[in-house]
């Protein structure tokens, strides 16, 4: 997960938003404690990226909605109006 944190703090290139909202996504649902760590890296991703990490975050959405942590399911929701 710190590799994943250290990308998003260091790339801002869309496709890349895209794969750390994925990956990130998919650690929280294997990990539920990183559930803080997990909102916080997708919270950067959304902001920085565009279509491609909008289209990440809806899929996450879409085909993981009820094995998500609640908190990457608010921060997912609360982007719904970009998507």
């Amino acid at each position: 997960m710190e590799q994943v944190a250290h990308t998003v703090k260091q790339k801002s290139d869309d496709a890349d938003m895209a794969v750390v909202i994925k990956t990130t996504s998919s650690i929280a649902r294997i990990d539920s404690t990183l559930g803080e760590k997990s909102h916080e890296v997708i919270s950067i991703a959304l902001a920085k990226g565009s279509d491609l990490a909008l289209h990440a975050a809806t899929e996450e959405f879409g085909f993981h909605t009820n094995d998500l942590p609640g908190q990457l399911l608010n921060i997912f929701i609360s982007h719904i109006p970009r998507m």
